[in-house]
């Protein structure tokens, strides 16, 4: 253990999951926390559509409908932890700083932006071109922001679900730091 370790580990009684030089973090816990943080928005939007479902269901397409919507959401939450939530957590493996909070701010970043220049963007300069922002343009684009913060969130909850997964799955691995009560301060 280096010194960085040491005082990280006397200043935070949680485990550091940094990988040892030359060893990959690209294993079977990347896989399983990638697949729990891909099922995690699918699942919470399925609860988001359940009460409805259960009360004004009068037939079975309406709830294939809802499990093609969630599929479709898991699908769209695998793109997005294999194209930008590996390589960030990869970043942050690397640099020590593998915690919930950047976990969280980073996922929500990533589920926000993307949203926001594909729906908030592209009306405010259609609108701005066709009218100049006149004419009620804010309640439309109120409307307009909601699913860029609903992407954030579903997206800083797969960060968590990807960090609480990694983190159980590390318990007893070899790049843990020992507890804070074991830890030398030297």
């Amino acid at each position: 253990m280096n010194a960085r370790d040491a005082m990280r580990s006397a200043n935070d009684d949680r485990p550091v999951v940094d990988t040892n030089p030359g060893e990959t973090p690209m294993d079977g816990r990347m896989l399983l926390s990638s697949l729990a943080a891909t099922a995690a928005p699918g699942l919470l939007f399925m609860g988001f559509l359940l009460p409805g479902l259960v009360s004004d269901s009068r037939s079975g397409e309406d709830w294939l409908f809802a499990c093609l919507l969630v599929g479709f959401a898991m699908l769209v939450a695998l793109g997005y932890v294999a194209m930008l939530g590996i390589p960030y957590v990869l970043v942050l493996l690397k640099i020590g700083r593998f915690r919930w909070l950047p976990m969280a701010l980073g996922g929500f970043a990533m589920g926000y932006l993307p949203t926001f220049c594909f729906s908030v963007l592209p009306f405010l300069f259609h609108h701005y071109t066709a009218t100049g922002l006149s004419g009620g343009s804010g309640i439309v684009l109120g409307e307009n922001m909601r699913l860029p913060l609903f992407a954030g969130g579903f997206g800083a909850l797969s960060a968590l679900v990807f960090h609480i997964t990694y983190r159980w799955l590390s318990r007893g691995r070899r790049g843990r730091s020992p507890p804070v009560s074991e830890a030398k301060t030297t």
